[in-house]
């Protein structure tokens, strides 16, 4: 076994790596970014050296970010088509309800969104700290778990608990709130999340900030939107699949004045674009050493 690491890399499967300390110029998957650093097992002597790439031990800590098996969507369908439900069980369920029943219109869009952001469950151990007492799902979907019986009901608790204690962690680790996501589309339900990207108070030149929302929708796939906005107007860019951006972009105008008309703000930008593509991942690569 053999350290790797790319040190230049022209994106067309050739550059330096770095091996037991020496530069060699070698071959391998165009994908590979300046930096990867990968162990490598040795298949052959060569020439050329074949070095297939390994996949790099798992950090203890991927656990923490790894959602439970049932998607948010289902465990909240699940909690609310419980029958018969005891009332401490029900209020949960006409919070669930009353966020994701309907279609939010711009004018009660914010409004829920900022009940959301505040009884989500993300800042659950924040108000605990603070020596309040939260009131919020997470708290709420504790509390059941602990008064109903194993089965559906308690392993879609389970699964919304761990929704939001996946979303706390990525909070912690990219350092601005991240929120899991539900949001009503036409007869379903689609999952994703909201970042708030931070804002800058006051009424002078540097007033701001930005959010975006990642969704899975039906018929664009992928999708991220990031709003940005200030003192001169609100910015949007919707980032898709690259053959998805067409669809979009000859909607922008008619988008543009479905803002301004409904939620009253100035619209300074508004573009589609492409979404950057996943890399594909390295592990079982395989990269050869010719000079």
């Amino acid at each position: 076994m053999v350290q790797v690491v790319v040190e230049r890399a022209d994106g067309r499967g050739s550059g330096w790596v770095r091996v037991g300390g020496e530069l060699h110029l070698a071959r391998f998957p165009a994908h590979l970014p300046e930096g990867a650093r990968f162990p490598a097992r040795v298949e052959a002597a060569g020439p050329p050296v074949v070095l297939r790439l390994e996949p790099p031990q798992q950090d203890p800590t991927a656990a923490l970010f790894r959602t439970p098996a049932q998607p948010l969507p289902e465990a909240s369908r699940t909690l609310a088509a419980v029958p018969d439900a005891p009332p401490e069980l029900s209020s949960l369920l006409d919070r669930l309800a009353g966020f994701f029943s309907g279609r939010p219109t711009a004018g009660t869009f914010l409004r829920l969104l900022g009940l959301w952001t505040r009884q989500s469950g993300v800042f659950h151990e924040a108000a605990l700290a603070r020596g309040a007492s939260p009131d919020d799902l997470k708290a709420l979907a504790l509390g059941l778990l602990s008064r109903v019986p194993d089965g559906e009901l308690s392993r879609s608790l389970e699964a919304l608990v761990r929704h939001v204690a996946v979303a706390q962690g990525r909070s912690l680790a990219e350092g601005v709130p991240v929120l899991p996501l539900v949001l009503p589309w036409g007869d379903r339900w689609v999952a994703g999340a909201l970042r708030w990207g931070g804002g800058r108070r006051g009424r002078g030149k540097g007033a701001g900030g930005h959010l975006s929302v990642s969704l899975d929708l039906p018929r664009l796939g992928p999708t991220e939107i990031r709003v940005g906005w200030g003192q001169v107007g609100v910015s949007v860019r919707i980032a898709l699949e690259p053959e998805r951006v067409p669809d979009v972009a000859e909607r922008l105008a008619e988008l543009g004045d479905a803002l301004t008309r409904a939620a009253g703000v100035r619209v300074v930008t508004l573009a589609a674009v492409s979404r950057e593509p996943r890399r594909p991942d390295p592990a079982g690569a395989v990269l050869e050493i010719v000079a």
